[in-house]
């Protein structure tokens, strides 16, 4: 049996979209243009973004600097984690 007997990806079916790839993802570009629900916010050194059990209502996106991940386990042990 061919393809477009079998309704295959054929061109000759008009059923088939051909997909357009989208651009990639560029977050500087998307970061420039501060819009509704888009914010710039500066932190100092060692200010607590966001503490374990806080409500996760946003994405922050780390545009320079470092990080430090701190998970504390069931058993009160605290995990650390440096991203930059």
């Amino acid at each position: 049996m061919s393809a477009s007997a079998t309704g295959g990806c054929c061109p000759a079916n008009p059923s088939r979209r051909v997909l357009k790839k989208k651009p990639d993802f560029d977050p500087k570009k998307f970061l420039a243009t501060i819009g509704e629900g888009r914010q710039v916010v500066l932190f100092v050194k060692k200010q607590t973004i966001l503490a374990q059990g806080d409500v996760a209502d946003a994405v922050f996106y780390i545009q320079e600097g470092k990080v430090r991940l701190t998970v504390v386990t069931f058993y009160g042990a605290a995990c650390q984690n440096f991203n930059s």
